[in-house]
């Protein structure tokens, strides 16, 4: 598993629309795997939703998640921060 952190400052708003937020980390995976993006329980304890994805073992893009909440949120970005907020993890 290998936890992800946003590079960018986040507001999530609740009941708004969710959020791409960037990651800094670019595929490929490993040739004949698959990656699934999936939210930390840590995450959901906050009312922070993050949506499932999947991320193709030959995708060269940068990995994003897509990030809702039901509560106010504002998160520091990995860059401003010394402990990173883990929002999601690829398993």
């Amino acid at each position: 598993m290998v936890d992800l952190c946003s590079t960018i400052p986040l507001s999530l708003i609740p009941d708004s629309l969710p959020l791409i937020v960037p990651l800094g980390v670019t595929g490929p995976l490993p040739q004949g795997s698959v990656g699934l993006v999936l939210g930390r329980a840590s995450t959901s304890a906050k009312g922070i939703t993050i949506h499932t994805g999947i991320i193709n073992s030959d995708s060269v893009d940068e990995i994003k998640l897509v990030v809702s909440a039901k509560v106010p949120v504002s998160i520091l970005s990995l860059i401003h921060i010394s402990e990173p907020t883990r929002l999601g993890m690829i398993s």
